[in-house]
C-alpha cells in the first residue's frame, strides 16, 4: 500500500531519472584515474576528454541498469528495497522503459563515434559485457562478483583510451580490480543481511553464498587490495612519495568495512560514498596528496 502512495505521487519524468540511477554515476569516476595517474588532470583538452568520457559512461550505465531492472522486475519486486524501484513498483512501464533504454543506447553510441573510435569500441565490450552478466554471469557464485569487477576496469582502461594514453600502469588495473571485488562482495553480504531469514528470493545467487564465507573473502580482499597498492607506491614511476597516500587508502577500506558491516549498507556503497563525512574527507585528502605528489613534489 506504501509503495502505490509512493508511485502515485511521483511524476513519469521523475520515475525515468530515478530509472537511470544518477547516484550511481559517481562509479564513473575512475574514468578519471588514468588523467589523474599521468599527470594531465589540469591540461583542460585532456580534461574535457575525460569529462565527455565520463558522461558517455555514465549514461551507457544507465541503459544497462534499465535492462537489469527489466530483466530483474520480479525479483526486484520481492526484494524489501529494490521493489521500490520504478519499474518493479510499476511506476514506469516495460514499454517506457525499452524506449528510454533504445534513445540511451544510440545517443551515447553516435556521441562516442564523433568522440573516439577506440573508446566506442571499449563502451560496446562493456555493454556486451554487461548484456552476458544481466542474462548469465550474475547467477553464477563468485563468477558474478568478479564479473562487477571487470565493470570497473572497463572503466579505467576507457578513461586510459579517451586521452589517447599509450601506457597505463598494470597497477591501477591491478588495484581497480581487488577493490572493485570487496565493493561486490560486501554488497552481497548486505543483500543477504537485508532479505533475512534465509529468503534469497531476490537474486537466487545468493543462495551460494553464506555470510561466514563472504566475511573471510572480504578479509582476504581488503588485505590483498592494501598489499597491492603498497607494492604499486613502492615501485611507482610517478614518485617515491606516493607511500604518503596509503594511510589514507587502508582508513578507506576499514571505515568502509565498518559501516558495511555494523549498518546493513553493503547493499548500497554509492550511499556512503556520498553521505558518509569521514570517508568523503578520507578520499579529498587521498587526492590532495595524489595531485601534490604528482603535480608538484614529483
Amino acid at each position: 500500500m506504501s509503495n502505490s502512495v509512493s508511485v502515485e505521487k511521483q511524476s513519469l519524468p521523475k520515475s525515468l531519472f530515478k530509472l537511470m540511477r544518477p547516484k550511481q554515476w559517481i562509479k564513473n569516476g575512475f574514468v578519471f584515474a588514468p588523467l589523474l595517474f599521468v599527470g594531465g588532470l589540469f591540461d583542460i583538452k585532456l580534461f574535457t576528454l575525460a569529462f565527455c568520457g565520463a558522461v558517455l559512461f555514465s549514461l551507457a550505465a544507465s541503459a544497462v541498469y534499465i535492462l537489469n531492472d527489466i530483466v530483474d522486475r520480479e525479483k526486484d519486486s520481492k526484494h524489501p528495497i529494490k521493489c521500490k524501484r520504478p519499474i518493479a513498483s510499476g511506476a514506469v512501464s516495460i514499454h517506457t522503459a525499452l524506449i528510454l533504454l533504445l534513445a540511451l543506447v544510440i545517443s551515447v553510441f553516435a556521441a562516442s563515434i564523433y568522440l573516439d573510435i577506440s573508446f566506442t569500441a571499449v563502451l560496446a565490450a562493456y555493454f556486451c559485457f554487461n548484456i552476458l552478466y544481466s542474462y548469465v554471469l550474475k547467477h553464477i557464485a563468485i563468477v558474478d562478483v568478479i564479473s562487477v569487477a571487470t565493470m570497473y576496469v572497463f572503466r579505467v582502461v576507457a578513461g586510459a583510451v579517451i586521452i589517447h594514453c599509450s601506457t597505463i600502469s598494470p597497477w591501477i588495473i591491478v588495484c581497480t580490480f581487488f577493490i572493485s571485488v570487496l565493493i561486490a562482495v560486501q554488497k552481497r553480504k548486505g543483500e543477504i543481511a537485508s532479505m533475512g531469514n534465509g529468503n534469497v528470493e531476490g537474486r537466487s545467487v545468493l543462495k551460494n553464498y553464506t555470510e561466514p564465507m563472504l566475511r573471510d573473502m572480504s578479509v582476504t580482499l581488503g588485505a590483498v587490495t592494501i598489499t597491492a597498492y603498497c607494492l604499486y607506491t613502492f615501485q611507482s614511476e610517478t614518485s617515491p612519495y606516493m607511500i604518503l597516500t596509503i594511510p589514507f587508502v587502508i582508513f578507506g577500506l576499514l571505515r568502509y568495512q565498518m559501516l558495511t558491516d555494523s549498518g546493513n549498507k553493503g547493499e548500497t556503497p554509492e550511499e556512503i560514498a556520498i553521505h558518509d563525512k569521514p570517508m568523503i574527507i578520507d578520499l579529498g585528502l587521498w587526492i590532495l596528496f595524489c595531485i601534490v605528489i604528482i603535480y608538484i613534489i614529483r
